[in-house]
């Protein structure tokens, strides 16, 4: 897993405690199955002045899970999301900013061509949290700086 992420809060609240709670409980009942590394099987890194960005796939249903944790959102623990990306329906592109998990992208294909089919921030839930069109714009440039990124990798 390249990135280890911090799930333990400083200070437990009980909304805190139930998503722990429910993201070990999911994991129990659900085995640690690999996912398919199709566009980002390493860390990408873009780091810009102040700014510094992680992009990645979850390796695994638990480190998917763990990401839908921490990122407070429900594709941790959707089974649909990760039978999606077992089927390669879909894809699960995790954005870290400042180490922070901030973005989770998914990714649709349709004749070979990949759609953004949506991002969410941290929080997905509450409507402020929802990316103005300007904040969309600019993660779909990190994720195209990262997809370059890749394709010189391959080259």
């Amino acid at each position: 897993n390249p990135i280890e992420l911090k799930l333990k809060p400083k200070r437990w609240r009980i909304t805190d405690w139930h998503d722990m709670l429910m993201s070990e409980t999911w994991k129990i009942r659900n085995p640690n199955e690999k996912l398919p590394q199709k566009l980002f099987p390493n860390l990408i890194e873009i780091n810009e002045p102040l700014t510094q960005w992680k992009i990645f796939q979850p390796r695994d249903t638990h480190a998917l899970a763990r990401w839908g944790q921490a990122a407070r959102n429900c594709v941790g623990s959707a089974t649909s999301y990760f039978k999606g990306i077992k089927q390669c329906k879909h894809m699960i592109i995790l954005v870290m900013l400042d180490n922070q998990p901030k973005y989770t992208i998914q990714t649709t294909f349709d004749n070979g061509e990949m759609t953004v089919k949506q991002i969410t921030k941290v929080e997905n839930g509450r409507q402020e949290w929802q990316l103005e069109p300007a904040e969309h714009q600019s993660v779909e440039l990190i994720l195209n700086q990262a997809l370059k990124i890749r394709s010189s990798q391959l080259s």
